[in-house]
């Protein structure tokens, strides 16, 4: 039962069983799930939402980012719950490769999104059902998936309407306002043991799993010991192979790339300067190489977009009309089917 108070400017999901969600849930996943009809039946336009669901691989834990397609409700309440129920132990889209990591015990009391735009999520006792080493993860999981809707900035955890202030296996301590600037798949790489004195940045590397690459984001902590703008150090470490210890690789469109001039921020577009490798003809980027960048600029808000200088010259992106908006959240990280 979904209730939108106008004058609060919230939406207030009355609880059900998430497992309920899944079994009237109508989820397509991929390109090819069309429903036919006779040629003399009227055919309804279905709208498609995508978003980005994390869900953490079965053999080490690291959260993957898999770009899933599913049919649009009838309201933004009914969204969120349906992408939340997702991420759930043993949902409709977990297998062998990947699992949800809200315990399958869990139900949602009530879930309210404010004029804030802070997506409270009121869950009962069977939320601490959780694994004890994936309680980091957990939290990692349901903030990044819900901040893929661009009316969700940030998610408040709540069992039976009071704050959790901690998780109770390992203690974790648990923010009032959880956001991206928790970071992902956290210390999976760092490259200093002085993470106070280190400078926090966002990658995007491949890793394989069950014989498939996928790109994962990672949160890492290092040194910026040749005192690099924090944008030249971000890109910087997108070119660098992290440590063979990692079983990470530099994304494959980015394989041979230089960054060749310091990167300038003005009106908050970040002009990056690359060697020629960049170029996917002559005249244009790899439309791969400025959606990983911009995805690893998601972390600061000044930067809403990115060009690049390639031979000295301003050269457009490949597919992309100069005029054209584009967001982090339309990218396909990992399209994933069933």
């Amino acid at each position: 039962m979904i209730q939108l108070n106008k004058k609060a400017k919230k939406i207030v999901l009355i609880a059900i069983p998430l497992i309920a969600i899944l079994i009237i849930a109508t989820i397509l996943i991929g390109k090819n799930n069309k429903k036919e009809v006779a040629n003399n039946e009227p055919q309804e336009t279905v709208l498609q939402q995508q978003a980005n669901v994390y869900l953490a691989s079965t053999k080490d834990h690291t959260l993957v980012p898999l770009t899933i397609k599913f049919n649009q409700k009838d309201t933004l309440g009914e969204n969120l719950l349906m992408v939340l129920s997702l991420i759930k132990e043993n949902s409709a889209i977990c297998n062998d490769t990947f699992q949800g990591l809200i315990p399958e015990e869990a139900k949602i009391n009530q879930l309210t999104l404010d004029d804030q735009n802070v997506l409270t999520i009121d869950f009962d006792e069977g939320f601490f059902e959780y694994d004890e080493k994936n309680e980091v993860a957990l939290l990692e999981s349901i903030t990044w998936t819900m901040t893929e809707f661009d009316e969700v900035e940030g998610v408040s955890l709540t069992l039976n309407q009071e704050p959790i202030l901690k998780m109770p296996r390992r203690q974790t301590p648990v923010a009032s306002l959880l956001t991206r600037d928790m970071g992902i798949n956290n210390l999976l790489v760092t490259s200093t043991p002085d993470i106070l004195g280190s400078t926090r940045i966002l990658s995007y590397y491949t890793k394989t799993i069950d014989n498939v690459d996928y790109i994962i984001p990672v949160t890492q902590y290092v040194q910026n010991q040749e005192e690099l703008s924090i944008y030249d150090l971000t890109i910087e470490k997108l070119l660098e192979k992290p440590s063979i210890t990692t079983r990470l690789k530099v994304v494959d469109c980015l394989q041979d790339i230089q960054l060749e001039a310091s990167s300038t921020l003005t009106d908050q577009i970040l002009e990056v300067t690359l060697n020629e490798k960049a170029l996917f003809d002559e005249n244009s980027v790899q439309a791969d190489i400025y959606e990983v960048i911009l995805a690893s600029m998601n972390l600061y808000d000044e930067v809403e977009n990115v060009s690049f200088i390639i031979n000295e010259v301003e050269t457009p992106v490949s597919g992309l009309e100069e005029s054209e908006s584009f967001s982090v959240q339309s990218i396909i990280f990992n399209e994933y089917y069933i």
